[in-house]
């Protein structure tokens, strides 16, 4: 990280920049190649530009480096996917899914199986794809995750929509009986 030092004389000094090194980078969606494979170590004294004609890979390489930092996956850089912790996978899921800046996202139960501070860190990365205008559809048994994040809830039952409406609505006064059964705890097909 970056540190600041300020000395007696008032001037300010920045220490040099951390490092950033990508070692065997690539982004294969639905088996296209769009990035890499790429290794690089970035350490220059000032910053870095990166350069190419339209279409080479430039912000998509930004995306991809940037989406690891956002979610909290910079230490795992180098570590293989496969021996990821299960909120470490679906954090970098989640990092895959922010580099193709997508307009709507779809979740099955992204923090099912998942201890409190994997949740967390889920929920937070929902709550940015959220800020940078995603529309994020998730599904969940857990009604306080869904106070939490829900602006709007769908609920289905029995193969139906029994009820649509804002979060706030649905979770003060519901209208159908089975979501009022639900909220209530009870067993609801």
């Amino acid at each position: 990280m970056t540190s600041l030092n300020v000395p007696l004389n008032n001037s300010i000094e920045l220490s040099a920049p951390p490092s950033l090194r990508f070692e065997n980078v690539e982004f294969n969606p639905f088996g296209h190649r769009l990035f890499g494979p790429c290794s690089f170590t970035l350490d220059g004294p000032g910053p870095t530009l990166v350069m190419g004609p339209n279409g080479a890979g430039k912000s998509l390489m930004l995306r991809l480096a940037h989406g690891l930092a956002r979610f909290g996956l910079s230490s795992c850089a180098d570590t293989p996917a496969r021996v990821l912790s299960g909120g470490e996978k679906q954090r970098l899921a989640l990092a895959r899914a922010w580099s193709l800046s997508p307009a709507v996202l779809f979740l099955d139960e992204p923090t099912s199986a998942l201890d409190p501070a994997a949740i967390k860190a889920v929920e937070a990365a929902v709550q940015e794809f959220h800020k940078q205008g995603t529309r994020v559809v998730m599904t969940t048994h857990d009604l306080h995750q869904a106070r939490r994040l829900a602006g709007d809830v769908l609920f289905l039952s029995e193969g139906k929509v029994q009820e649509h409406t804002s979060a706030d609505i649905f979770f003060r006064a519901p209208v159908s009986r089975h979501a009022q059964a639900y909220l209530n705890g009870e067993l609801v097909a």
